[in-house]
């Protein structure tokens, strides 16, 4: 059977799908054909379904099968309907995080004949291979599927076991061009799931729907688990035998790699043998101790990526439940600073109940803190999260329409908070340099404060956004050849991600340093 995949990664930097890689290879394990249409603008096409369906004709598909999230819904439905009215006969089926957690919202679209719910991998090649044969597809877990008499509503699949989970095809798109996209950076995961339960992200959510659908109580359910290392190294080494000689760094997606001890022991051994790249990866800023930032440092760790998202604890603890108090993000700071490990905070501003002072607070502590690395995002309540819940229970959400999460905030604001929101948004970089407490503070609090004052009108026009631009290379030049160390955002492509330059490192940032 031929399956054409449909990867969605519209208004983004080009990544990795790995769900579609995963899947892709185990398809063609099975005996399928398996094709993709990379839908991205600077490495894939752009979204035009005119010049999609002259790719999907060429393909010849028997199966079109769609993974997008939340942000891409709107894109999705537009194909499917362009998709149907060419091809009526060739079934249409959707996965991914949104047809997880809003499935009704996702089989209602006019032409979705089936839903892949949950985590696809083990049993995807097998709902193929039963189509294909004409085998009976209505009792399958994790699938739904409609018929002339309605919607079949089954239940998901418990979370699969990924010990051994399948190597990613890497040659079902141009991985090539998605790398040199991405500066040398090549994405995998280590592993699946979180054990927190914070309000605002999609693993509670998929827990939680684990948890509904196979009778288990939440805490009992197998979500976050991890591949054996020697899988994993074995990933990598097939991967570097393709693209060595155009990667300079390994990113691992997952959100918890430092959650247990005994497999990142083993890992640090094993990576460095056969590996010994520099690499960057999510960690559990509760979870760190000296062990642990000694591992990260001793495995070639460029940057651990910590979630904080605000300074303000207040909103830590009570709006997202996050596990962590400020003087946990202290001693962990200290830990890896004093391991050598260099570190990026991730950050949220636009969050319920947030204050302009709070937002200032989150910038304020990455100053704080040193943090090698800053990346920003602008809220956005995902459908089927705690918090989405509480922001529609109190009427909250002013817009709908949303494409990333770096620029846009669908809450509804006072005026003069949501400008402050734009604006904090433009220069994050400048205030972090202001609270540097430093030689170059001086010359970002007056630029702050300049910025600040400035009408709505004034702030949107392109005159402004020019002075931002040159005032900002213009500033981290001169503080930057004087020697002091100053937050500076180098990548267009990549607006919402600052440095800090000048900085002493035993591990140097790749592309940075």
């Amino acid at each position: 059977m031929r399956v054409l995949f449909f990867w969605f990664n519209l208004n983004c930097p080009a990544r990795m799908n790995i769900g579609v890689s995963v899947l892709a290879a185990e398809l063609k394990k099975a005996g399928h054909e398996a094709g993709v249409v990379y839908l991205n603008e600077k490495v894939g096409r752009r979204f035009d379904p005119g010049g999609i369906i002259s790719e999907c004709k060429e393909f010849g598909p028997d199966l079109f099968a769609l993974s997008f999230g939340s942000n891409h819904f709107k894109y999705a439905a537009e194909l499917i309907r362009e998709l149907k009215g060419l091809f009526p006969a060739t079934k249409v089926i959707c996965g991914g995080l949104h047809a997880t957690l809003k499935p009704e919202e996702v089989i209602s679209v006019p032409g979705v004949d089936y839903l892949c719910i949950g985590e696809g991998d083990g049993v995807f090649a097998e709902f193929v291979s039963r189509l294909e044969k004409g085998g009976d597809i209505g009792g399958m877990k994790s699938f739904w599927i409609r018929t002339e008499s309605g919607v079949i509503r089954n239940t998901m699949e418990a979370p699969p076991a990924i010990t051994a989970q399948t190597m990613l095809d890497v040659d079902v798109v141009d991985h090539r061009a998605i790398i040199m996209e991405n500066r040398g950076i090549f994405e995998t995961i280590a592993g699946r799931g979180c054990p927190n339960r914070c309000t605002f992200c999609y693993n509670h959510a998929l827990r939680c729907a684990y948890a509904r659908h196979t009778g288990a109580s939440e805490k009992d359910v197998n979500y976050f688990r991890l591949r054996s290392v020697g899988n994993l190294i074995d990933e990598l080494k097939m991967v570097l035998s393709k693209y060595g000689d155009i990667i300079k760094l390994i990113s691992f997606a997952d959100d918890a790699f430092n959650y247990d001890k005994r497999w990142l022991s083993e890992f640090v051994e094993a990576y460095r043998k056969n590996i010994n790249l520099p690499y960057t990866a999510n960690i559990l800023l509760d979870k760190v101790d000296e062990k642990i930032a000694d591992g990260l440092f001793r495995s070639g760790c460029s940057l651990a990526r910590v979630g904080l998202e605000s300074g303000s604890e207040e909103i830590r603890s009570k709006v997202l439940k996050k596990p962590f108090s400020a003087a946990d993000v202290y001693r962990a700071f200290r830990i890896l600073a004093g391991h050598h490990v260099n570190t990026r905070v991730y950050l949220m501003i636009g969050l319920p109940g947030e204050r302009c002072e709070d937002m200032l607070s989150t910038f304020e502590l990455v100053a704080r803190l040193k943090a090698d690395s800053a990346r920003l995002c602008v809220f956005y309540p995902l459908p089927g999260t705690e918090i989405y819940d509480y922001c529609a229970r109190n009427n909250l959400i002013g817009r709908s329409g949303w494409d990333n999460f770096d620029t846009i905030s669908i809450l509804k604001w006072p005026e003069e908070t949501g400008i402050f929101l734009k604006k904090a948004v433009a220069i994050f970089d400048w205030i972090q340099n202001m609270y540097l407490r430093s030689g170059i503070s001086p010359t970002y609090e007056k630029l702050v404060g300049e910025a600040m004052r400035m009408s709505a009108g004034e702030w949107e026009s392109d005159e402004t956004r020019k002075w931002i631009a040159e005032t900002s290379r213009e500033c981290f030049e001169r503080f930057r050849s004087d020697g002091h160390e100053v937050y500076f955002r180098p990548f267009p492509e990549s607006p919402y991600t600052a440095f800090l330059y000048n900085r002493k490192r035993k591990i140097p940032i790749v592309n940075i340093d």
